[in-house]
């Protein structure tokens, strides 16, 4: 082992403790993350927390994943190479220097929970910000031991002291003129909590608030707000500062382009309203990563509170999603607000035109007014979703469906918007440039559905409408599959299990896909030589140990759940095992 062991090596150990190690005794309770939070300044830049180390280290490591991710091919082939022969070596020479074995080492000391912080005064520029790091040790003698272990082989060391008082002393430990390593102050308390900063007046900080005095990050209501938020067991959240956020962006070269410049203009905007953020991952038949946002409502646009509190969904549409489908992704829309979003972003000097167009596209909507009479009429459920490639592989036909009320009042919709699409298609077709036999349309009856396309197949599109249906897709037949085929009988069952509650979500067929990826083996093989400039051979390798290792999963989502009043916003993205 180097002789070059110190505060660097010990973070970079700790990483090698939590991989793939099976847990050195059964999991016992461990303590959360509350009392070390308290310690944490509670205006805080950044907060990670890892909590409960040991009892989700058993329970992946007991998991069915682990141990198919362990049976893989490559991961075999790389634990009997240098960098696997190395780590068994590192790991054999921390347990002779210490000992005591790697997972003693990452229970007693990382086991229960361990915190680090990052921290910037007000008006310090912002990457000068601090850092700390905070850990409930269950063995203070292993501690202790592994603490002289790295003070006296890092040569690096100029001198190890003692500060503070007499009744809060700490210890200071400074480093050889010339070395790049700033000052580190350290102290171990009696109950075991460890606190370790590269700023005196954050370990000073620590060792004030251990003794009662002032309040901590644990202590902070909005930080609670979006704690609660989580997941309560999650192996590690993250605590993001608004504050901190917006200083960053704030730094940030501006912008050179219109582009950029509107979109750091919008990102500033929404940062205004955010009060608090935080994220988590969590185990659970899977890796599942939260985000949780708390929202100030009265900077939010009008029309995203609208939006909020209707409390629509798309579940209607999405039962009749063919079973042929392999992903799919439902949202709330309200038409309307669109419109109006996309209206004031016409310039001034393109607004005759913008009228004239509307005044046009009323005509071919057989009278019907957009504003008035078309735009209420669609929504508020809207679906997507993937099929299977047929014959045409690589193409997946994707369709993408739009709630239409064609209601006594309004009667008509339905054939408004077929002629304005119908009228639209024919008028481009008489330009000179396209070949008209090409852009000849085609209907036919499926079900309830008048499924329009293009005489050419070759073209990627197709629209249908309905009674309660607007559909636009890159398929006609897998147009024409909506809700008169055998239904999807995955989703369901899987959104109830993994996002009840979201309004807005996507889920991806894993297994399927695979499959899919396997039965085009050598079609992707070619292609991904080509685009590697590679052999065929040495392509299909790398895909066969990528399928291998996607084959793991079973499923994936992303979803998001809006509070009515729109006071907060959780999202989380999940990789399901098999």
């Amino acid at each position: 082992m180097t002789r070059r062991v110190g505060w660097q090596a010990f973070a970079a150990l700790t990483l090698i403790f939590t991989l793939g190690l099976a847990p050195s005794d059964p999991p016992r309770p461990g303590a959360d993350e509350s009392d070390l939070l308290r310690l944490v300044p509670p205006d805080a830049s950044a907060t990670l927390a890892i909590v409960d180390l040991r009892g989700h280290v058993t329970d992946f490591t007991r998991s069915t994943l682990a141990k198919s991710l362990a049976e893989l091919p490559t991961v075999k082939v790389w634990f009997e190479s240098g960098g696997g022969r190395q780590l068994a070596r590192s790991k054999a020479e921390i347990e002779t220097h210490l000992g005591t074995t790697v997972g003693t080492i990452r229970d007693d000391l990382l086991g229960d929970a361990v915190i680090f912080a990052l921290h910037l005064t007000a008006d310090a520029p912002t990457d000068s910000a601090r850092g700390l790091f905070l850990a409930k040790v269950r063995d203070r003698n292993l501690l202790i031991r592994l603490i002289d272990f790295a003070n006296k082989t890092d040569r690096s060391v100029a001198e190890v002291a003692v500060a503070g008082t007499k009744d809060r002393p700490y210890s200071v430990r400074r480093f050889k003129a010339g070395e790049p390593r700033e000052t580190e102050y350290y102290r171990l308390f009696d109950d075991g909590t460890f606190a370790w900063s590269n700023s005196e007046a954050l370990i000073q900080g620590v060792i004030d608030r251990k003794a009662g005095s002032g309040a901590g990050l644990g202590d902070n209501p909005t930080y609670r707000k979006v704690r609660a938020g989580l997941p309560t067991r999650s192996l590690a959240t993250l605590h993001l500062s608004p504050k901190f956020i917006r200083r960053v962006v704030a730094s940030s070269p501006r912008p050179i382009s219109p582009g950029d410049a509107r979109a750091a203009e919008i990102l500033s905007r929404s940062l205004a309203s955010v009060e608090g953020i935080g994220l988590a991952v969590e185990w659970r038949d899977g890796f599942v990563l939260h985000s949780h946002e708390i929202l100030d409502p009265r900077g939010i646009d009008l029309r995203l509170l609208r939006w909020a509190k209707a409390g629509s969904t798309s579940d209607t549409l999405t039962r009749r999603i063919p079973g042929t489908a392999i992903a799919a992704g439902s949202t709330p829309i309200d038409v309307e607000a669109v419109y109006e979003a996309f209206s004031e972003l016409v310039p001034a000097p393109d607004h005759p035109r913008f009228d004239a167009m509307l005044v046009a596209l009323r005509g071919m909507l057989l009278g019907r007014d957009v504003r008035k009479d078309v735009l209420p009429r669609l929504g508020p459920g809207l679906i997507v979703y993937v099929e299977e490639p047929g014959k045409g592989w690589p193409r997946f036909p994707v369709v993408g469906v739009l709630e239409l009320r064609d209601d006594m009042k309004y009667p008509g919709i339905a054939a408004a918007i077929d002629n304005a699409l119908w009228t639209l298609i024919s008028l481009y077709a008489l330009d000179p440039k396209h070949q008209a036999s090409r852009l000849r349309l085609v209907s036919r009856q499926s079900g309830s559905l008048r499924v329009t396309s293009l005489a050419d197949p070759s073209i990627p599109f197709a629209y249908a409408v309905g009674p309660d249906v607007f559909l636009v897709g890159t398929s006609a037949d897998a147009v024409a599959r909506f809700g008169t085929s055998v239904s999807d009988a995955r989703l369901a069952p899987f959104r109830a299990k993994h996002f009840p509650d979201a309004r807005i979500y996507a889920a991806i067929d894993i297994k399927r896909l695979v499959r899919i990826a396997c039965d085009h083996r050598d079609d992707l093989a070619k292609r991904l030589a080509a685009s590697r400039k590679t052999t065929p051979e040495a392509a299909a390798r790398d895909l066969d140990q990528a399928l291998a290792l996607v084959d793991l999963f079973g499923g994936a989502f992303f979803a998001i759940k809006v509070d009515p009043d729109l006071t907060s916003v959780h999202q989380s993205i999940g990789l399901i095992a098999k």
